[in-house]
């Protein structure tokens, strides 16, 4: 984000001191010589595009985080026996989950996101304005933007060292919505404390067993595991992605095998581990 911005200013300033048409760079694309008589009128409407479509991946980046979270939590809670609440595949795949329906359905604490919800909630009917209206204001956004709980967000917010938020876009139904960079920026701090509490209250659950499963999973047992440059024995795959991973502090080398024996997943695991390597298929 802030990298285009820059490169945009750029743009503005190329204006500033040529006196005639100017040549952009076009960094390998094939846009021909890519001369501009005033490129410094397209760099407003570049930038609330920019600013769009950052919303619109940030807000849809935490609903697939979500979708993620979900699965991991429920792939340990059928191994450990403990009920789970399935949602149809292709709703998750097509739309994401979001953060609201994954803290209901795990019963997470909802301390942090009932903090920013006010914010959330306004993001999203943002993206949905970008991405079902082109980017003109719906009514669903122009009664929000009053909403007293936003309101009252946007004046109790403070950033690093007391820092105050921007200004939210003044927005009229049906006309273009003026976003700015630094509203896509302020959407991505919303959305990582967001996902910083789920991805923590996730590993309060999983505990050191459920993290050494998730290994165990994506190492060997997932359909396509991932590769890496262990391949000598079973025990060394698990205590690849263990440590370099995931980080998960236990006391020896041998610790990830006990924890997998333990929940009755070492056997399996060991299975498949042969399996891939008389095809061939490791490392």
């Amino acid at each position: 984000m802030r990298i285009t911005v820059a490169g945009l200013a750029y743009v503005r300033q190329q204006q500033r001191t040529s006196a005639g048409p100017v040549k952009l760079p076009t960094d390998g694309e094939p846009f021909g010589d890519n001369l501009w008589n005033q490129p410094g009128k397209s760099v407003l409407p570049a930038k609330r595009l920019l600013a769009q479509m950052g919303v619109v991946h940030i807000v849809t980046l935490l609903e697939d985080f979500c979708v993620g979270v979900k699965a991991e939590h429920d792939r340990f809670a059928a191994l450990t026996g403990q009920p789970v609440q399935k949602n149809a595949e292709s709703d998750e795949e097509t739309e994401g989950l979001s953060p609201k329906a994954l803290y209901s359905q795990l019963r997470f604490r909802k301390d942090t996101l009932n903090a920013v919800e006010p914010f959330y909630d306004y993001f999203v009917k943002v993206r949905n304005c970008v991405v079902h209206r082109s980017g003109r204001v719906s009514k669903d956004l122009s009664r929000y933007s009053s909403n007293e709980k936003l309101q009252a967000c946007v004046e109790a917010w403070k950033g690093p060292r007391g820092k105050k938020i921007p200004a939210l876009p003044a927005v009229v139904l049906g006309e273009d919505l003026p976003l700015l960079p630094r509203h896509a920026i302020l959407a991505s701090e919303i959305c990582r404390r967001i996902a910083d509490d789920a991805d923590t209250q996730l590993m309060g659950f999983l505990g050191e067993n459920g993290m050494v499963a998730m290994a165990a999973y994506y190492s060997l047992l997932a359909e396509e595991p991932i590769r890496t440059a262990a391949r000598n024995s079973a025990q060394s795959i698990l205590n690849y992605l263990v440590t370099d991973r995931y980080r998960i502090g236990l006391a020896s080398r041998e610790e990830a095998v006990q924890v997998l024996v333990r929940i009755d997943r070492w056997k399996p695991y060991l299975r498949k581990f042969e399996r891939l390597k008389a095809e061939g298929r490791l490392g």
